[in-house]
């Protein structure tokens, strides 16, 4: 299954709506829960450009900022960025960082930083067997969250609308599974895991999945 940044960056748009929008605070509603430093280097973070003046300034806030809350919303701008210049190394570094947030990141974004790491695993192409092992681990994680992911709710579409979106809504994150499981299956034949590389074949071939393999050297500049 091809997989480029642009289709996972509007995977990530649609899954953080909500999050970026919650992320909008002004001082006055945002000062029980953060500083105004804090919302103020969010805010540069946020209104800059320029991806690579961004990129500086997400590090800055996450070194400044290690316990913020707007962590949440700050790495996702980490990983936007570094999948523009397809720096994969970082754009793993990046979605662990969020990871690392547990419960205080939604599960959207979690889902979101697992299918962003999945992606640049497999453009990396490594054959280290200790990065490998992250990613099956990252990629059997995101299986787990799939189920806990819900079909956004449109205005005004009709009860025909309605089942015409959820059935697609399936068919995706059907699409998502197959891509994670070859993931992880991939990354178990670095590890030299064959009976979990196997397995995780084998379930995709179980659902009559096709073309679900990551295609390691597809690649492009996401979209903001």
């Amino acid at each position: 299954m091809k997989r480029t940044f642009q289709a996972a960056m509007l995977f990530l748009l649609c899954s953080s709506l909500e999050a970026r929008a919650q992320a909008q605070v002004s001082s006055t509603s945002a000062a029980e829960t953060y500083s105004q430093a804090e919302i103020e280097a969010f805010n540069a973070v946020d209104a800059e450009k320029d991806p690579d003046l961004r990129i500086v300034l997400v590090e800055e806030f996450a070194s400044k900022y290690p316990n913020s809350s707007l962590l949440v919303y700050v790495y996702p701008q980490c990983y936007t960025g570094y999948g523009q210049s397809k720096n994969y190394s970082k754009i793993l570094e990046c979605a662990d960082g969020l990871l690392k947030l547990g419960d205080r990141a939604a599960v959207s974004a979690q889902y979101s930083a697992l299918h962003m790491a999945a992606i640049a695993y497999n453009n990396l192409n490594s054959d280290d067997p200790l990065l490998a092992q992250d990613a099956r681990k990252r990629a059997l994680r995101g299986v787990m969250l799939l189920p806990s992911l819900k079909r956004p709710d449109l205005l005004n579409e009709s009860a025909v609308e309605a089942r015409k979106h959820e059935l697609a809504f399936e068919v995706e994150m059907k699409r998502e599974e197959n891509y994670l499981q070859a993931t992880a299956g991939r990354a178990a034949l670095v590890m030299k895991d064959y009976f979990a590389a196997s397995e995780a074949f084998k379930t995709i071939i179980a659902r009559n999945a096709v073309g679900a393999l990551p295609e390691p050297a597809q690649a492009a500049a996401p979209v903001r």
